[in-house]
């Protein structure tokens, strides 16, 4: 019965994480989007103390919201009566803090552990949504702004050299990904919101196929090992490799960038950006195999809820052949 309603209560509240992401979508007054944005985390909270062990964790991710909430909601008042530039770049400081835009990210990384798999879904990608609408309307041509994308850009790719830990894995890409939201802002539109949302959908494929084959967060405690070839396809796709949707953003992408500015450092940082990111994950998918036990089928069909899994290949070829069409 306790069960039952921790569910219930999990549902609700995460019906209400969307409701207020995409409610905030629908407004342009700042003071509003603010207080939609603490509504958000207070209920992301919530979740997190039903669904977290470690109270510490969830109590420092709550400090860090509350700082940058702070500093954001005084640069907004002072920005009525002085509209200095000083001021929005404090803005967007403060939302990069939030977003966990490198160098200001070393927060995410002490609690990212410690996060259960629906956790990190909700903070990489429906958390992320009013925090990157706010700073579509405080982004500005500067320092900071190319700051911003240079160091998402270079940053991540070097941090996930390497490593084995799938969690870091998806935050770091996340942070990567983060440069080319910011890009796509350039354009004044909601393009950026498509690319997150289908960016999202892909670790939710990626998080949840993880989970459904109970393979460990980190390849060195891994115990009991099922193969997939599922997984190597949405790898694939994260790493933007043709056919698959990812390459279509990105192509998109750079093609507004170099419409709209005349900086080859950064298009330059690009195409290294997706090179290194490719390696990485082909890297990554070939210590995969390695450990793949060969007692395993390729599909691991055995599981009784195995229909689901090629639910999810053809949702995903289904958009990738969308994107290319369109």
């Amino acid at each position: 019965m306790l069960l039952n309603k921790n569910i219930f209560i999990n549902n609700i509240l995460i019906f209400f994480i969307f409701l207020s992401s995409f409610m905030s979508l629908s407004i342009s007054d700042s003071f509003l989007i603010w207080l939609l944005l603490e509504l958000n985390n207070l209920m992301f909270i919530s979740f997190l103390l039903i669904k977290s062990f470690n109270k510490k964790m969830i109590f420092f991710y709550f400090i860090i919201q509350m700082l940058s909430s702070s500093i954001m909601i005084l640069m907004f008042s002072i920005n009525l009566f002085y509209s200095l530039s000083i001021f929005k770049n404090l803005i967007m400081i403060s939302l990069m803090f939030k977003l966990s835009i490198p160098p200001l990210h070393f927060w995410m990384l002490l609690i990212i552990n410690y996060l259960d798999w629906m956790s990190i879904i909700l903070i990489l990608s429906i958390q992320k949504i009013i925090p990157f609408y706010l700073l579509n309307f405080y982004i500005l041509n500067n320092l900071i702004f190319y700051f911003m994308i240079i160091s998402s850009l270079i940053i991540p790719p070097f941090m996930m050299i390497n490593l084995l830990n799938f969690k870091k894995i998806f935050l770091y890409s996340s942070m990567n990904h983060s440069s080319w939201f910011i890009i796509l802002m350039i354009s004044k539109n909601l393009i950026w919101l498509i690319y997150l949302i289908f960016y999202s959908f892909t670790m939710f494929l990626l998080m949840n196929f993880i989970n459904f084959i109970n393979l460990s967060f980190n390849f060195k405690f891994i115990n009991k090992f099922n193969f997939s070839l599922i997984n190597i396809f949405l790898f694939f796709n994260l790493a933007s490799l043709p056919p698959f949707s990812f390459l279509i953003f990105k192509w998109y992408n750079i093609f507004i960038f170099m419409n709209l500015f005349n900086f080859n450092l950064i298009f330059f940082l690009l195409l290294i950006n997706s090179l290194i990111l490719i390696y990485i994950y082909i890297n990554l998918i070939n210590l995969y195999m390695y450990i793949w036990n060969k007692s395993n089928k390729l599909i691991f069909l055995k599981h009784k809820s195995y229909k689901n899994m090629f639910l999810y290949i053809y949702l995903s070829l289904f958009f990738s052949l969308i994107l290319i069409l369109t």
